[in-house]
């Protein structure tokens, strides 16, 4: 009888501890969180599904209620920034540099008067280019406020050292943003950074739309093209602006775009879908945990991912060298 009981025992182990590791991991409480996105596309719908998915993996049961400002900022995102405080959620989910600096009531660094500064609502953000940049957050151990949050930002020299190793390639299209938010002054220190480092000649056009960017670059002469941090370089990308004058001038495109690898011979940057992952952790550690943004660090990018597309090098005639194919983590043939 005795060792019945020691094999039921033994049996039955396993089944509560699942039971109560789950219970410990999920939450009675449902929350409501606000979710804003900068505009449409990918680079904002990875990492908001990726919260999503994350926070029930987590156990945290949650109502959304999702805005898009398409890029439009001032009056238009304060009805939005209204009608969310209506909502009186438990958290914010921001995706995207320039709505997350209206937020915070700042633009590329600088103080500027909105509607409503939110201050009592955590907000967490995602798909953000460098918030230390933009005047987001105080630094990257602490924000200092009701911010926290995933950067998108890793170092592009690396796209431009790679650039330099597969050809004499000189001279350099650069589509940026004219609304000049911060992820544009990223993107002007990192070429004002390159340029000095590397030597390439930048040919910078300006536009608010793919459109633009087409227009101004029609007349340009350049080797190669980088899509940094502005939206109208994604844009223009995602439209296939881009991908014409590739194919056009055999120009190849390097790009901080990792889910658009498809689309360029070089990318190297974070994984937006993980991001977002990132982003819910934090979420979970203010609502669940009870945590203050201020006392959650900023995430960085650690380990950024380089993709060489060794098919559309070769569509374009660029013959890329074996120790610069061995750099790659992934290789497109």
């Amino acid at each position: 009888m005795k060792r019945f009981w020691a094999v039921l025992a033994l049996s039955v182990a396993p089944l509560f501890l699942l039971i109560f590791s789950t219970s410990a991991y999920s939450t009675t409480k449902e929350y409501k969180i606000a979710i804003i996105q900068y505009d449409k596309g990918a680079v904002y719908d990875l990492p908001k599904e990726a919260f999503k998915t994350e926070m029930a993996r987590l156990g945290v049961k949650a109502k959304y209620v999702e805005y898009n400002c398409n890029r439009r900022l001032g009056t238009f995102a304060d009805t939005l920034i209204e009608d969310i405080l209506a909502q009186k959620p438990d958290l914010i989910l921001s995706l995207g540099t320039g709505i997350t600096e209206y937020l915070a009531g700042v633009r590329a660094g600088k103080h500027i008067e909105v509607a409503h500064k939110i201050t009592d609502t955590p907000i967490v953000f995602a798909a953000v280019t460098n918030p230390v940049v933009s005047g987001i957050v105080k630094n990257w151990r602490t924000s200092g406020n009701n911010f926290t949050g995933a950067s998108i930002f890793s170092n592009p020299d690396l796209l431009f050292a790679t650039l330099r190793r597969a050809g004499p390639y000189k001279r350099v299209l650069i589509p940026l943003d004219k609304s000049m938010l911060g992820c544009t002054l990223v993107s002007l220190k990192a070429i004002k950074r390159v340029k000095k480092k590397m030597g390439f000649q930048f040919v910078l056009v300006y536009g608010d739309r793919a459109s633009d960017i087409d227009k101004a670059a029609a007349d340009k002469k350049f080797d190669s093209i980088a899509v940094l941090f502005d939206n109208v370089a994604i844009e223009a990308l995602t439209s296939g602006v881009l991908e014409r004058y590739q194919n056009l001038h055999h120009a190849p495109i390097i790009s901080v775009l990792t889910f658009l690898k498809d689309r360029c011979v070089f990318s190297y940057g974070e994984d937006f879908s993980h991001n977002g992952q990132v982003a819910a952790e934090k979420a979970y550690k203010i609502l669940v945990e009870g945590m203050s943004p201020s006392e959650i660090p900023i995430y960085q990018v650690r380990n950024p991912h380089f993709t060489i597309n060794l098919r559309l090098a070769r569509q374009l005639g660029i013959k890329l060298p074996p120790s610069l194919l061995a750099m790659a983590d992934e290789l497109i043939k």
